[in-house]
């Protein structure tokens, strides 16, 4: 499944952290034929904290962002408009707060916008259950 910031398409390989943190619904309870009961849930629509995260895992790199794409996404900050993330973990709304611990994978001295980096996006966001 493709990762995607509003219309921004990113690397598959982001990790999506939060998410545990958020309660589900009991959406139906139905009675199995041996008398036992299996609950239906879904997670619950409240904001959550969310972080979208490329970092190093020892010597390896778990997801990446360009430079153009951190760009694209502090536009998205900037106007503080609510957007969508599709991951797959989830589809949310998400308000994006802030770009952090921002690293260039390889320090050159004038970066191009393809270069790569790593960083965390900071959001609030809740389930789409549209």
């Amino acid at each position: 499944m493709t990762v995607k910031l509003g219309n921004i398409v990113l690397d598959d390989n982001l990790r999506l952290y939060g998410i545990e943190e958020a309660g589900d619904i009991l959406i139906a309870e139905m009675e199995a034929f041996d008398g036992t009961n299996d609950f239906l849930t879904m997670p619950a629509s409240e904001w959550i904290p969310l972080s979208l995260v490329a970092n190093p895992d020892g010597d390896t790199v778990r997801g990446l962002f360009t430079l153009d794409q951190i760009i694209a996404i502090k536009s998205i900050i900037a106007a503080g408009q609510q957007t969508g993330l599709v991951h797959h973990r989830g589809i949310f709304e998400v308000m994006v707060r802030s770009v952090s611990n921002f690293v260039q994978v390889i320090d050159y001295a004038d970066p191009a916008g393809n270069d790569w980096c790593t960083a965390t996006i900071n959001m609030k966001g809740r389930y789409n259950h549209a």
